[in-house]
């Protein structure tokens, strides 16, 4: 049975689906097939029982995908890192579950094993560009800005079609101070997707970097017309409003920062947090591999 295959594609059992106890005498198969069931369903504690009662019967790496999936559902990102290092062991040529592993550690902070994944990947295969791009987005998380600007290049000149490359690039480029880099990477992002509210935030950041700060306000505008609660975009608007002479216009900024989000913690200190936060969520609601 293959690893890789779909999700519910095949095993039907009319047994339990309830989250009652499992009884011993249940099969592997039965356990294995309402386990995907109730994952499906959202059962995820009686998931999780049989998923791990199935492995006391029988190892399984599809069922180890499937629990590594199921913990990165609940934030558990230890036990999915555990779960994805047992398939990666057992499968040390397979380049997607290699990125499964770089991709969990990038969610844990695990840079390490992050890059220990991709240049396993990009040994085996030299422009894979989704280990260039998690290489990317690492460098970037941990300020490497000049590793970051490197990674990306290539996972540009390999794919030039992925928008997040532009937008971590030009984050990087932001940050060395490389305005112009970064505004033609912003440039190339809003020509692909004009109403990117990521985009539309690091042009507004380019634009108050270089000290263009009546076009950065128009910026951050355009961000909250496409996002209204994008509190970041409240707060840099608020700041520049200020340094204008606007007043009450920041204090009206201010506001709707307090109104919107007290605990929100993207701002001045770490500006490409939200972007950040953008990539770990999209990670955390995808599944790249189409299991």
């Amino acid at each position: 049975m293959s690893f890789f295959k779909k999700l519910f594609g095949s095993g039907e059992s009319k047994s339990q689906t309830t989250e009652e106890p499992i009884k011993e005498e249940v099969s592997f198969d039965t356990l294995k097939y309402d386990g995907i069931r109730a994952m499906r369903n959202g059962q995820l504690d009686f998931a999780e029982q049989c998923f791990l009662q199935a492995l006391e019967r029988e190892e399984d790496l599809e069922i180890h995908d499937h629990l590594s999936q199921l913990y990165l559902m609940r934030d558990r990102l230890d036990d999915a890192l555990t779960e994805v290092r047992l398939m990666a062991e057992a499968q040390p040529d397979n380049t997607r579950v290699l990125l499964r592993m770089a991709h969990v550690a990038f969610m844990k902070e695990d840079y390490a094993t992050l890059r220990e994944a991709c240049d396993t990947v990009l040994s085996m295969e030299e422009n894979n560009v989704e280990a260039l791009l998690v290489m990317g987005r690492g460098s970037l998380a941990t300020e490497q800005w000049e590793d970051t600007v490197a990674w990306l290049t290539k996972a540009i000149e390999t794919e030039p079609r992925f928008v997040d490359s532009y937008l971590f690039r030009g984050e990087a480029y932001r940050r060395l101070g490389r305005l112009d880099d970064a505004r033609a990477d912003t440039e190339t992002l809003l020509e692909m997707v004009p109403d990117s509210e990521d985009g539309l935030l690091l042009m507004a950041r380019v634009e108050r970097d270089g000290g263009h700060l009546e076009e950065a306000e128009k910026r951050y505008g355009q961000v909250i017309d496409v996002n209204p609660f994008r509190v970041d975009a409240y707060r840099e608007r608020g700041e520049v409003r200020m340094e204008l002479g606007d007043t009450v216009g920041g204090v009206d900024d201010e506001e709707m920062v307090r109104s919107l989000r007290p605990e929100e913690t993207v701002g001045e200190d770490n500006p490409q947090e939200g972007i950040e936060k953008k990539v770990e969520d999209a990670l955390r609601q995808s599944n790249v591999f189409g299991l």
